[in-house]
């Protein structure tokens, strides 16, 4: 049964995808699980095929289309001891948030001046430390810290935006402290896990530089991840079978990349700070089942889910919700483990902010391999 568990993780790499937000790796601690002493390798590629238009309500729009999301890669590393007989430790790095948008010369007037494109560039990764603790064999606990980094850069431009086309904001990278703590709950003769587990929000303060046609400036403004709840589980279900899946809640709407001079503000009203995301909460869903076909090969599929949330979103995430089908074949050797998946989404439809653009009938595609082996 545990040779189906690397499909499993590996099939969590390819939902990156479309999640919400700007949400990438999931943020797991699954590997902490893990039989023995065991290290692990991921990368996966995703490619978005995201395009929309000008809506036809709005004529100065109407005839602009749009393909801003640009193809991506995601890296994973883990590697896990055991201390004793209850206590374990997992170091696992990974690149928890993300964007990579850019609208192109086809998106004028609405999101590109004639000159430069309405672009996001968001790119961050973690390092976290995580120990269980066995209490007894059926419960345990788990946590630990994390140490992010986050980095990005922010270009608005094109008639949406009004008097603030032309606004850029380039944030430095800079680290940031954060925890995670759960429990879990297990049956081992059934293979059966329910974890859950907090991650806590983590602070960085960005030394920052903006510039408009109306001024700009420099200095340190601090943008805050979110945190988020996972709940991750598995049963056998049948010998040789394994049910799995997840629920993952981000707290979005807490999360702001906020103009910082006073005159950029001024210059978008006088309503008060500019938030540059827009980005609502989120909460998505797998459930998948793996089977093993012998010794050396096991297979899983999974289901996605990401439910629609009301109202417009940001043309820095032009998505909403989405769907999405997985799946992944393990081959095993001895202590060594290859796994190959695929990854079809279907995002949702969505309308940017003031009903600008329309992007429908969109997808993407995400394709990872991963290498673990024991030592």
């Amino acid at each position: 049964m545990k040779k189906l568990l690397s499909s499993v993780a590996l099939i969590g790499l390819a939902s990156a995808a479309s999640a919400g937000g700007l949400d990438r790796s999931g943020q797991s601690v699954g590997f902490v699980f893990e039989d023995g002493r065991v290290a692990q390798l991921s990368y996966g590629s995703i490619s978005p095929d995201v395009t929309g238009a000008g809506n036809p309500l709005i004529p100065a729009f109407a005839a602009s289309t749009m393909g801003p999301a640009e193809d991506y890669n995601q890296i994973g590393m883990a590697v896990k001891w055991d201390v004793n007989e209850q206590l374990s430790f997992a170091v696992i790095y990974d690149q928890p948030f993300g964007a990579d948008i850019n609208y192109g010369l086809t998106s004028a007037p609405a999101y590109h001046n004639g000159t430069v494109g309405t672009t996001a560039q968001v790119e961050s990764s973690a390092i976290s430390g995580v120990l269980n603790y066995q209490v007894s064999e059926r419960f345990s606990v788990h946590g630990g810290l994390r140490y992010q980094t986050a980095e990005g850069f922010i270009q608005l431009a094109g008639g949406a935006f009004g008097s603030l086309s032309g606004y850029s904001l380039n944030l430095e990278k800079a680290a940031g402290l954060g925890f995670m703590a759960g429990a879990a709950y297990e049956i081992p003769d059934i293979a059966l896990r329910v974890a859950l587990t907090y991650n806590s929000e983590v602070d960085h303060d960005l030394a920052y530089s903006e510039a408009a046609a109306f001024g700009g400036g420099t200095g340190t403004t601090t943008v805050t991840t979110p945190e988020s709840l996972n709940l991750e589980f598995q049963t056998g279900i049948a010998k040789d079978t394994l049910l799995f899946g997840s629920v993952r809640y981000a707290k979005w709407g807490d999360f702001d990349v906020i103009a910082p001079t006073p005159t950029a503000i001024s210059m978008a009203g006088g309503g008060g700070p500019v938030d540059l995301a827009n980005l609502g909460n989120s909460t998505s869903y797998s459930l998948g089942v793996g089977r093993r076909l012998n010794d050396n090969w096991a297979v899983s599929a999974v289901f996605g889910y990401e439910g629609s949330g009301s109202g417009t979103v940001s043309p820095l995430a032009p998505s909403n919700g989405s769907k999405s089908l997985g799946l992944a074949a393990v081959y095993t050797m001895d202590d060594v483990s290859i796994t190959g998946g695929v990854r079809y989404v279907k995002v949702g439809d969505a309308i940017t902010d003031n009903n600008v653009a329309v992007f429908e009938d969109n997808s993407a595609l995400a394709i990872g391999v991963s290498v673990k082996f024991g030592f």
